[in-house]
């Protein structure tokens, strides 16, 4: 082992103990809290961006908007998925046994093809209505994933009563114990 390498390791190793003894004695954690918080998906996160959408700028398929469709539903279930996600796709027989829970359930895809999506669709009945957006001709378009619309991971499910994010689940094996429930 030559000098050099020797000076690195012993640099790598005190900053090691350096970062050890930091996270040990930061004051309760707070260090380890703000980067845990930092990569959490949390109720209040999901909570701040539901209230950022522009609900009267989101549509079903038949023109009405999520505004219209949340005030005639106190609750109801909002289920992130995309046709090219493969956990998405392993659970649609789950998330459309939803359908006899008695609340509704809209979808918000962020496909990117609308031939992949209808494809899907077509092979893969889901009794979901899907959310879109309109563009400048009026025709509906997928919903950016990376927008106001910012979920963290697909697939996730957001149970919402009165405009308010009450429960989250994410990932395949969350959401089919959800599923389970209902």
């Amino acid at each position: 082992m030559t000098t050099k390498s020797k000076n690195l390791l012993v640099y790598v190793l005190i900053a090691l103990v350096f970062f050890v003894a930091g996270m040990i004695f930061v004051p309760s954690g707070t260090l380890v809290r703000k980067v845990q918080k930092s990569l959490s998906y949390t109720k209040s996160i999901s909570q701040k961006l539901y209230d950022g959408w522009e609900k009267d700028k989101l549509y079903f398929s038949d023109g009405t908007s999520l505004k219209d469709f949340e005030n005639s539903n106190e609750n109801y279930i909002i289920y992130f998925w995309a046709t090219w996600c493969p956990h998405c796709r392993n659970i649609t027989g789950e998330v459309n046994s939803l359908k006899n829970s008695g609340i509704p359930l809209i979808g918000l895809t962020f496909d990117a093809s609308k031939d992949e999506y209808n494809s899907y669709r077509t092979e893969n009945p889901c009794f979901w209505e899907d959310l879109f957006q309109k563009d400048e001709n009026g025709e509906f378009v997928f919903c950016p994933r990376k927008d106001s619309y910012n979920i963290p991971s697909i697939p996730s499910v957001w149970v919402v009563e009165k405009g308010k994010v009450k429960e989250l689940y994410r990932g395949e094996e969350r959401i089919k114990k959800f599923c389970k429930r209902w």
